[in-house]
């Protein structure tokens, strides 16, 4: 979603709200990762450690999870939902 401010000899706006004082400049709000960029940022694999998955709790050893270029894994299924709502990995907040 862009939201973009203006200039005019009227005084600033904001998607037709005055403001009191911003840049002219659009701004991207983004909170959300598509599938596509998912699969760049991360790879699949089978666990071999007995960590349990940040988001669920749950032991992640023998099942298949997502590791994100971060370095973090997770069950695939929790990390997918997250990013369906999310932009950032759940425990750095490293941003993608």
């Amino acid at each position: 979603m862009n939201y973009t401010t203006t200039n005019s000899v009227y005084g600033n706006w904001y998607n037709g709200r005055p403001l009191v004082s911003l840049p002219q400049q659009t701004y991207n709000i983004k909170n959300s990762i598509n599938l596509s960029t998912l699969r760049q940022i991360s790879k699949i694999q089978i666990s071999k450690d007995n960590a349990n998955c940040s988001i669920c709790l749950n032991n992640k050893k023998d099942k298949v999870i997502r590791q994100l270029n971060c370095g973090h894994k997770f069950h695939i299924e929790c990390i997918d939902i997250w990013f369906e709502k999310n932009n950032s990995c759940p425990l750095c907040r490293k941003t993608f």
